[in-house]
């Protein structure tokens, strides 16, 4: 429902006697007559677009699948310091990567989330298999 000026400025003034009314306070401006505002006439009809239920753009899923792709090459790396070095090299590595990516991460770098995962992923199942 599309109001004119004048019937904003009237409910407006309404607003503003029912503060009174109540005894709140009611800025001095409210006080004062309202200007005429006169609104700009158009003819032409405006059309709008309704969004779908669930809009997603390629770059939204190119982005998703890029992130879980790295997610699955730093896990598949994580995995492999995990067999072919010993267990505390392979913590160190993970460690420092996983502080690289937490550093990136605070940074906003993008997918440093999706690192992180993978990271925590492979250390779980080199850990646990």
């Amino acid at each position: 429902m599309e109001e004119t000026p004048e019937q904003v400025l009237a409910r407006l003034q309404r607003y503003a006697d029912s503060l009174k009314a109540r005894g709140q306070v009611v800025a001095p401006r409210a006080a004062l007559p309202l200007p005429a505002v006169s609104a700009p006439r158009v003819d032409a009809h405006v059309m709008t677009v309704e969004a779908g239920d669930v809009v997603h753009s390629f770059g939204t899923v190119s982005r998703t699948i890029v992130g879980q792709v790295i997610w699955v090459v730093t896990c598949v790396i994580t995995l492999l310091v995990w067999v072919n070095f010993e267990r505390a090299i392979a913590y160190l590595v993970v460690l420092a990567a996983a502080a690289g990516a937490g550093i990136g991460l605070a940074r906003r770098v993008p997918f440093t989330g999706w690192v992180l995962v993978g990271l925590l992923c492979g250390l779980v199942l080199g850990r646990f298999s």
